[in-house]
């Protein structure tokens, strides 16, 4: 399939190592190991984080022609304490937000994109792509809604056929009835509890979460579930089976360092 992934691409600091962060952007390296297009809407630099990120995005067949490659810098994420309680993070979008009004976008170049992925963009670009009404828009909103009311998008919310939420983001998800637009599915994840697959015309589908004993890393865990249940029911299989196909995605990141495949 070919998918385009819209948000962030950062450059994570984690206990003083660099490492390539950013959900759509990690979302769109991922969707090609598993053997689909992908192609990336962001805000890229001009800076040395920037070109390294552009040459990395590109070397594992990322398409960037429709990403804005003229910011001076890239945005950058300090974490803090990654692995254990009380992790902090420390965010610098370094102006690349302000760059988000520049990127061109139509509704044609959206047209061939099977599925088009919001992952915990930033609002305006948010609102730049739902208006455009893509087929098969998944949407992501992030743990930014939770600290900026704003940053949930009622349009985005409407347009979108499969919703993503954890369990702190969800009521503010469902009390904006998405159920009322083009929404199939509302998915709520809860980490080692598992979660709730909502439908609009059936009952919701509680699944648990797979034992992982020696586990690594979390990161990432939350947006590769997202992404190999949203390709398995664009595959139009079953919610059961669906979710089967994304823990076992989660498990293959849990047991490294990173977000990547």
């Amino acid at each position: 399939m070919e998918l385009l992934f819209a948000g962030y691409a950062t450059m994570d600091i984690i206990e003083g190592e660099q490492s390539y962060g950013g959900a759509a952007a990690v979302m769109a390296m991922n969707a090609r190991s598993l053997g689909h297009k992908a192609s990336l809407l962001s805000v890229l630099a001009k800076d040395r984080n920037g070109l390294q990120y552009a040459h990395e995005l590109r070397a594992r067949g990322v398409d960037l022609n429709l990403s804005y490659r003229e910011a001076p810098f890239l945005p950058t994420c300090t974490i803090t304490h990654p692995h254990g309680t009380g992790s902090l993070r420390e965010w610098d979008d370094h102006g690349a937000n302000a760059c988000i009004g520049l990127i061109g976008l139509t509704s044609e170049d959206l047209g061939r994109f099977r599925a088009v992925f919001l992952a915990n963009a930033h609002p305006a670009l948010v609102e730049k792509v739902a208006s455009l009404k893509p087929q098969n828009l998944v949407y992501i909103p992030g743990p930014q809604i939770v600290l900026k009311k704003d940053y949930l998008s009622k349009r985005a919310l409407n347009n979108s056929r499969i919703i993503f939420a954890n369990e702190e983001e969800a009521s503010l998800v469902l009390e904006k009835e998405p159920f009322g637009g083009q929404a199939d599915y509302v998915v709520v994840t809860k980490g080692k509890k598992g979660g709730t697959v909502l439908h609009r015309s059936s009952k919701p589908h509680d699944f648990i979460a797979d034992n992982m004993p020696g586990a690594v890393d979390a990161t990432g865990a939350g947006d590769i579930f997202a992404l190999g249940f949203s390709l398995s029911i664009l595959k139009r299989k079953p919610v059961s089976e669906a979710i089967l196909e994304s823990k076992e995605l989660v498990k293959r990141i849990m047991y490294k360092k990173g977000g990547l495949l």
